[in-house]
């Protein structure tokens, strides 16, 4: 009974101690402006971070970072991984860290050896182009507020006066212009990096962490209600649009898209111009053809119209649902009945069937059939570069598949896609990243 009653007195003088140490933590934080909470789930998630694996089989390797990451890019020998307040490099093949930066946002440009834009922190305007190797700055410009990266081109966006902006195409390589433009009205709210333009919404919620691409002919720029439409060749300004209530007006690779939809007889009446800006001539016109961006029965277009690779998802005249061709209106596939479009680059298209219970890949160019897969509706399904990546979180399992065939990565995993390099994929579960090393070549 003693023995008894001196452990109780142990455990109850224990509890006062621990009862002590948390009053002492909140006094402390109080008095310093100390955030108790964001401090001891971020030490859980480190800690967690050291004793989990991404993946079953382990991945190529994984490493923890500092803060959350929000997406990554691959160059030839490193790996960039960006986060909401920085940038960091590691090395393609170990994962050691190379370099880190504090950075207000992040885009990666260029080929190859790519160069990494950063755009200067605090008050400061202006970016440093970084080798994303060593972390040395190539180049820099000290007034832009915004840029577009891509493999062929990096535009930048200043506004030295509160209703005057310019765009500069630069070489990803150098920094040297090759054009410069004025732009009419004020363009500050695209700053930032890779600011969403005038342009369809992706099929894809991944498709922001593909690699970046070259540079689409024309810049639909969003700008004071009106879309201002510059050429990346020259920079020169082509024409400026202005949207209405029945009107929505988007840039698909070489053409203006201007998709109406009027009411008449308690529908709306639909109707699609592809138009070249250089003149503003009409290069085609088809009637009936509904992009699904209006609503209600004044048809007002509330939403961009959906598309990728220079393709349109629309419903034809016949009920059909097709893929328009931007550049020449022509119906460039045609889905079966009972299917959807899951997504597609303009190249590789993947659908799925009316039941949820089949993706099909098909070549665009032809129709052809590449290959199908049973994959259930809770399956997340996204197209990268060549490869087809299948999420299920449920059964825990990531699985990419090459687009013409053939299994990449088959692994137990609940990770979330980060970016692609050329042979793998960078994913992450929380602040640890890692890279999956594929198995063969992607399509």
């Amino acid at each position: 009974m003693r023995m008894a009653k001196g452990r109780f007195v142990r455990r109850f003088v224990g509890f006062l101690a621990v009862l002590g140490v948390i009053g002492l933590v909140i006094v402390y934080s109080l008095l310093t402006g100390w955030q108790l909470l964001p401090s001891v789930g971020n030490w859980f998630t480190k800690l967690g971070a050291q004793f989990s694996s991404l993946s079953t089989p382990e991945p190529t390797w994984q490493t923890s970072v500092g803060d959350q990451p929000v997406a990554a890019a691959a160059t030839d020998f490193a790996v960039v991984v960006t986060s909401r307040g920085g940038v960091e490099a590691h090395r393609l093949s170990s994962g050691d860290k190379l370099w880190y930066r504090d950075a207000a946002w992040v885009a990666v440009g260029g080929t190859g050896n790519d160069v990494v834009v950063v755009g200067r922190t605090g008050r400061k305007h202006g970016y440093d182009a970084v080798d994303p190797d060593t972390g040395a700055v190539r180049w820099s410009d000290g007034s832009a507020i915004g840029v577009w990266a891509y493999t062929n081109l990096i535009v930048d966006l200043t506004c030295p006066e509160a209703t005057t902006c310019k765009l500069t195409g630069r070489s990803p390589e150098s920094g040297s212009k090759r054009w410069t433009t004025t732009l009419t009205g004020n363009a500050r709210p695209l700053g930032g990096a890779n600011h969403r333009l005038a342009v369809a919404r992706p099929f894809d919620d991944d498709a922001g962490t593909r690699p970046p691409q070259a540079a689409p002919p024309l810049l639909g720029l969003p700008i004071d209600g009106q879309v201002e439409v510059v050429a990346t060749s020259s920079g020169r300004r082509l024409h400026t649009y202005q949207p209405t209530k029945t009107t929505r007006v988007v840039v698909a690779g070489d053409r203006v898209v201007v998709n109406s939809a009027v009411p008449r007889n308690g529908s709306c009446r639909f109707s699609v111009d592809g138009r070249d800006p250089d003149g503003d001539r009409r290069a085609w016109h088809l009637d009936g053809y509904d992009l699904k961006t209006s609503s209600g029965l004044a048809c007002e277009q509330r939403t961009d119209p959906m598309g990728e690779g220079g393709l349109l998802d629309a419903v034809a005249p016949d009920g059909r649902h097709v893929l328009l061709d931007a550049s020449t209106g022509s119906r460039a596939y045609q889905l079966a009945n009972d299917e959807t479009v899951v997504t597609t680059d303009g190249r590789t298209l993947l659908v799925r069937s009316a039941g949820g219970g089949k993706i099909r890949a098909v070549r665009v160019s032809g129709g052809s059939t590449l290959w199908t897969r049973d994959e259930g509706k809770s399956v997340g399904v996204a197209l990268g570069p060549g490869v087809v990546l299948f999420t299920d979180p449920g059964a825990n399992r990531l699985v990419v598949v090459a687009t013409q065939g053939g299994t990449l990565i088959d692994v137990e995993s609940g990770a979330t896609l980060l970016g692609y390099a050329d042979n793998g994929l960078v994913v992450h579960i929380g602040l640890r990243v890692g890279y999956l090393t594929y198995h063969g070549s992607a399509g």
